[in-house]
C-alpha cells in the first residue's frame, strides 16, 4: 500500500473519501523508470500512470510529441489518456511513476464526474439570471420539493457505523477492524479519547480502549464530523469561507451540548454532542447549490438570507434520509424558532439552543435571538437556576475545550 499523500498531491483525488483513497492506495504502486527507457500506452491498459518526479516524452503516430515534467499541470493527468498503437513514453531522465489499478481507480474518478464527494450536483439546473434573496428562494425550494436536486449519501463509514450501533450484539473487535481501515478516523478518534473532554487517566494509544473510554455515540458523533469535513469541497471563496465557518460552528455547539448535558441528568452527553453536531447539517447541500449560483457564490448578504431561511428544513430532509433518529430531524427543523411548543419535559433541540446562545461566549459568532434566561428552552432545562454566562471559569474551561476539540477533528 503506498503513502495515501502520495494520492492527495494529484488534484482529482483531493474530493475522494478517506474509503476511496484507502482503496485506491491498495491497488497501486511506485514504478521507478531509468533513463532512456519506454513505456508502451498498449501494454499499460489495465493501469493509470501519473508522473511524479522526472521528465517524459510522449510519442506516437497521430499526436504532436510532447514533454512532461514532474510537478506540473500536466503531470496532475494520467500519463496516457488514451492507449493508441504506437503511443509511447519515453524517459529523459530517470523518473518516478504512480501506477493505479484501472478498475480500481474507473469506481470513484468515474464517479466524481456526476459527484462531488457523494453530492450530486449537475442535477441541480440553476438559472443564471439575476434574481432577489425571495425569489431565489422559492426557486431552491422548488427544486428540493420536485426532487431536481438529489440530497447527498451519508458516506459508507458512517454507513458502517451507523449500522454496528443499531445492533444490541456489536462486536467491538469488528468495530474496530471497520474504524481501523481509515487512518484518518481512527487518529481523531485516539486524539479525542485523550482530549480533556474525555481524559479520566492515563493517555490512550489504541483504538480499542479509546473506544471503550469515550462509549460509542461518541465515535460516532467523531466519524460523522470527520465525513462532514469531506463531503463537500467548494469552488468559491466565499464557499469555502461559510464552509469552514459552518464547521468550526458545529463543532463548538456540539462541545457546548455535551459539557450541558453533563450537568443535567435527562441528557446523554453522547447523544448531545452529536445533536449539536448536525443541528446545521442543512446549510451542506445549500452551499452546493450556491457554489454553482453567482448570485450567491460571490454575494454574502444573499447567501446569509438562503442559509437562514432554508437549513432547518433541508436539515430535516437530509437527517430522515440518512435514517438518524426523529430526535435529530427535529433538532434540526427547529433550533432557531426560540417559542417553539414542547411539552414540559425537555428535549435535544432545547439543549441546542441554549448551546446557541452560550456560542458568543466560548468564541462564536452572536446568534441572534432571546437573553438566554428567557428563553422558552433554557427554562425547560433548568440548570439550577443559575445563568451559566456568569461562571467566567466554566466558560474560560469551556473554550479550551472547544480550541482542543476542534484541533483534533480539523
Amino acid at each position: 500500500m503506498i503513502d495515501v499523500k502520495t494520492l492527495l498531491d494529484i488534484k482529482d483525488f483531493n474530493s475522494l473519501s478517506d474509503v476511496a483513497l484507502i482503496d485506491i492506495a491498495l491497488n497501486s504502486e511506485i514504478v521507478l523508470v531509468k533513463k532512456g527507457k519506454s513505456l508502451n500506452a498498449k501494454d499499460t491498459e489495465r493501469q493509470k500512470l501519473f508522473l511524479l518526479e522526472g521528465t517524459i516524452e510522449l510519442h506516437g503516430v497521430d499526436i504532436s510529441d510532447t514533454t512532461i515534467e514532474g510537478n506540473t499541470k500536466r503531470s496532475q493527468q494520467a500519463v496516457f489518456r488514451f492507449h493508441s498503437p504506437g503511443l509511447s513514453a519515453h524517459c529523459v531522465v530517470d523518473s518516478t511513476l504512480l501506477s493505479i489499478d484501472s478498475k480500481t481507480l474507473s469506481k470513484y474518478i468515474n464517479a466524481t464526474k456526476k459527484e462531488t464527494s457523494g453530492m450530486y450536483i449537475d442535477t441541480v439546473k440553476i438559472d443564471m439570471i439575476p434574481k432577489s434573496g425571495n425569489e431565489i428562494i422559492s426557486e431552491i425550494t422548488e427544486r428540493f420539493s420536485s426532487k431536481d436536486f438529489n440530497l447527498p449519501s451519508l458516506p459508507e463509514m458512517a454507513l458502517h457505523v451507523n449500522k454496528a450501533l443499531e445492533d444490541d450484539s456489536i462486536n467491538m473487535n469488528l468495530l474496530s477492524s471497520t474504524l481501523q481501515s481509515d487512518p484518518a478516523i481512527t487518529a481523531r478518534i485516539i486524539q479525542v479519547s485523550n482530549s480533556a473532554l474525555f481524559r479520566t487517566g492515563q493517555a490512550i494509544e489504541s483504538l480499542q480502549a479509546a473506544i471503550t473510554r469515550i462509549g460509542l455515540e461518541a465515535v460516532r458523533s467523531i466519524v460523522i464530523s470527520v465525513v462532514l469535513r469531506d463531503l463537500f469541497h467548494p469552488e468559491a471563496v466565499l464557499i469555502k469561507k461559510t464552509m469552514k465557518r459552518y464547521y468550526e460552528h458545529s463543532i463548538r455547539i456540539g462541545v457546548i451540548c455535551y459539557v450541558l448535558a453533563k450537568r443535567c441528568e435527562q441528557y446523554d452527553p453522547d447523544r448531545a454532542f452529536l445533536a449539536g453536531l448536525l443541528h446545521d447539517i442543512g446549510v451542506i447541500p445549500l452551499l452546493v447549490i450556491a457554489d454553482k449560483h453567482s448570485e450567491l457564490s460571490h454575494k454574502a448578504g444573499a447567501l446569509d438570507e438562503i442559509l437562514h431561511d432554508l437549513k432547518g428544513s433541508v436539515g430535516s430532509m437530509l437527517l430522515h434520509q440518512w435514517e438518524f433518529d426523529n430526535s435529530y430531524a427535529l433538532t434540526s427543523e427547529q433550533a432557531y424558532q426560540w417559542d417553539r411548543e414542547s411539552s414540559t419535559t425537555p428535549d435535544y433541540c432545547d439543549l441546542v439552543q441554549v448551546a446557541l446562545l452560550h456560542s458568543n461566549l466560548v468564541g462564536g459568532e452572536k446568534i441572534q435571538g432571546p437573553s438566554l434566561m428567557e428563553l422558552p428552552a433554557f427554562k425547560r432545562i433548568n440548570l439550577g437556576g443559575t445563568d451559566p454566562a456568569k461562571d467566567i471559569k466554566k466558560l474560560t474551561e469551556l473554550n479550551n475545550r472547544i480550541t482542543e476539540m476542534m484541533n483534533n477533528l480539523g
